[in-house]
């Protein structure tokens, strides 16, 4: 199974965007495959500053960075 955490399509709602992000877990066998989708967080963006909300355990916002490419 391989597992990938993304970001989602925004959704713009008046000032205020919102990025999902999720979690796709892809299991492929000799007889198909299956993908999963699961919501792990959300980033709110709004008047130039952002928040990062988890919805899952596993996810923190050094996971955001490593999307966003930032190194510490």
């Amino acid at each position: 199974m391989k597992t990938t955490i993304r970001f989602s399509d925004p959704v713009d709602c008046g000032e205020r965007t919102i990025v999902p992000v999720i979690r796709d877990m892809t299991l492929l066998s000799d007889h198909g495959g299956m993908v999963a989708r699961d919501p792990v967080g959300l980033v709110i963006m709004e008047n130039k500053q952002a928040w990062f909300v988890s919805l899952s355990e596993a996810v923190t916002l050094s996971v955001i960075d490593e999307l966003l490419g930032i190194r510490e």
